[in-house]
């Protein structure tokens, strides 16, 4: 039957490419041997201090492992159905290294049966069975702060394939995380991540529409929030903007709704509300065009920069945002498009592959529109009257609330009537 062992002589392998699935490494470098596997040739190896865990880029180095974590971006397509071969490349790898006693977890957002459908499947095809000679569990990924010594609050998921393992894999989570929830299996575990990335989508979906009412009736929708925040405890706060407010929050939906279609059912609730965030980048498009009609601009030939692509609390490595919808429509109306987010590098579109200006001065100077998509500590800093003196024609479009309307800016900001 299946032993695991769990002492100071285990070595724990984190598979990945982020800074999320670092931090989690540098977490377990406190009480084990920790190597991080940069599974991407071409991401570059996290930025961190901390020399506790061994990088490595060779999958030989995985011999030495006795515990797997994956932790990587499972992409999607342009119909946000689940590209698993990158989880279909790891996993082949690791079952060169099963051995009696090892154990594999997946922490990558993913549909419910992912386990079942895709990873017990690869590795029983090592000389071992998963849940007799190895284990196997899911845990949904939870930040674990690099510099911040405080530990994340909320509590982490496990689910086992087997009790075993859920046992196994509670009792590893222990050491670095306060409070860990063992749950009854595999598909429990994948299923409250998408519940919880649903549950995101749907409120998010319910202020964009709460966003488009009040700018029809002439009132700000974040003064609305204000109120009513502050009037309910229960009251979860929620913010518009060009899609859903995360990067993983439009595949936790659109993946329930590939297992509702597996088992025959239909999504209904939640179908509508992914069809109203991917509505927001076109409802942005015809902001930043009723803006231009109103100074008989037109698009085409235009130069519009976007500031911001990503959320600050998102790991550039899962980069597949939402708002590349919103510049996708702009590129295909004939404008030119540039963009400034110093986390990120570049962007690959339809029309091709677009790179970060080198400043945020760069990028707006002799454009015709600056679009603030996300909220970001960079972004805080800037000055808009001053931004608007580089620009051809100063246009403002704010989806974030970021800043108020001035003199010598043409401002436009998303619900605010």
């Amino acid at each position: 039957m299946y032993k695991p062992v769990l002492d100071e002589t285990s070595v724990i392998s984190v598979i990945g490419s982020g800074n999320m699935g670092f931090s989690l490494a540098v977490g377990f470098s406190k009480f084990f041997k920790v190597l991080f596997y940069n599974s991407s040739q071409e991401k570059p190896d996290p930025v961190c201090s901390d020399e506790s865990v061994i990088i490595t880029h060779y999958p030989t180095s995985l011999e030495q492992a006795s515990i797997f974590i994956i932790h990587i971006p499972i992409p999607c397509h342009y119909d946000y159905s689940p590209n698993m071969e990158s989880l279909r490349s790891v996993l082949r790898i690791i079952r060169h290294y099963i051995r009696p006693g090892s154990f594999v977890i997946l922490e990558s957002t993913t549909f419910p049966g992912t386990i079942e459908k895709i990873v017990i499947p690869e590795l029983s095809l090592s000389d071992y069975d998963p849940g007799y000679d190895f284990g196997v569990a899911y845990s949904p990924e939870m930040e674990y702060p690099i510099l911040d010594p405080a530990l994340p609050k909320g509590q982490k998921i496990v689910g086992g394939y087997t009790p075993d393992c859920t046992l196994f894999a509670a009792q590893l989570y222990k050491k670095i995380f306060p409070e860990v929830m063992a749950v009854k299996d595999c598909m429990t575990a994948e299923t409250a991540q998408n519940l919880l990335g649903t549950f995101a989508s749907v409120n998010t979906a319910l202020v964009n529409e709460m966003a488009i009412f009040c700018e029809g009736v002439g009132i700000s929708i974040w003064d609305v929030i204000s109120a009513a925040a502050a009037k309910s405890h229960g009251y979860s706060v929620f913010y518009p903007g060009s899609g859903d407010f995360h990067d993983s929050i439009p595949k936790d939906p659109k993946y329930l709704m590939r297992s509702y279609s597996y088992y025959r059912m239909r999504p209904s609730f939640f179908q509508r509300a992914a069809e109203m965030n991917e509505y927001m980048s076109k409802y942005v498009f015809e902001l930043i065009s009723i803006e231009f009609m109103k100074i008989s601009k037109s698009l085409n030939n235009s130069v519009i920069t976007f500031i911001g692509l990503e959320n600050n609390q998102i790991d550039p490595a899962f980069s597949s945002s939402s708002s590349f919808s919103v510049i996708e429509r702009i590129a295909n109306s004939g404008a030119e498009v540039r963009y400034y987010d110093p986390n990120i590098p570049e962007i690959t579109i339809e029309t091709g592959t677009i790179h970060s200006e080198k400043s945020v001065q760069d990028s707006v100077k002799n454009s015709d529109c600056m679009v603030f998509l996300y909220e970001n500590e960079f972004i805080m800093e800037l000055d808009i009257k001053e931004l608007a003196g580089y620009m051809q024609t100063p246009v403002c479009i704010d989806l974030k609330n970021l800043f108020n309307p001035c003199e010598g800016v043409i401002y436009r900001g998303l619900g605010k009537g």
